[in-house]
């Protein structure tokens, strides 16, 4: 899987659902932890020491849309900003 391609299993976020939860359900849809998940998404990125629900970075925003072609304002709505 290459920094670009599309995930295989890149469902959308549900109404009103936070980013770590929707990073924690397609983890689990790639048959992943999530730990893992990430390190393979977000290389060299320590993603869950942080609320992610609150301070996730524009790149991780903008690396979500590009692998799951879900609409980045519609990511946006998965962050507390």
């Amino acid at each position: 899987m290459n920094n670009t391609s599309r995930l295989p299993c890149a469902t959308r976020p549900q109404p009103d659902e936070l980013l770590s939860s929707w990073l924690t359900r397609l983890a689990h849809d790639h048959l992943l932890k999530t730990h893992t998940f990430s390190k393979i998404l977000f290389p060299g990125a320590h993603v869950w020491n942080t609320d992610l629900d609150r301070s996730a970075p524009d790149s991780m925003l903008r690396t979500l849309a590009i692998r799951t072609g879900v609409p980045l304002a519609m990511i946006e709505h998965t962050v507390l900003r």
